[in-house]
């Protein structure tokens, strides 16, 4: 469930790399959004193998559809951060 991980940033600089935890803490993905290419990428299993579209891995910022629940956590929390930078 989204309610029931962690959110945290990397990288405070570039606020643009995650860990999310799940909250037993078991379980740990890294979420990377690159505004500049406006791609999102998840190492979680879900992610990787079946819902990335771009050529060389991720999917695009605006498309929800193919986002996994670890990247929309991040994009829930942290959006507003993200885009001011």
């Amino acid at each position: 469930m989204m309610n029931d991980v962690k959110v945290e940033c990397i990288d405070k600089d570039h606020l643009g790399l995650f860990t999310v935890k799940s909250s037993d803490g078991k379980r740990e993905y890294c979420v990377d959004i690159d505004l500049d290419d406006m791609t999102v990428y998840c190492d979680c299993p879900d992610f990787k193998y079946r819902r990335q579209t771009e050529r060389w891995g991720g999917a695009l910022l605006n498309d929800g559809s193919h986002h996994c629940k670890h990247i929309k956590s991040v994009l829930r929390l942290h959006w507003r951060d993200i885009k001011s930078r």
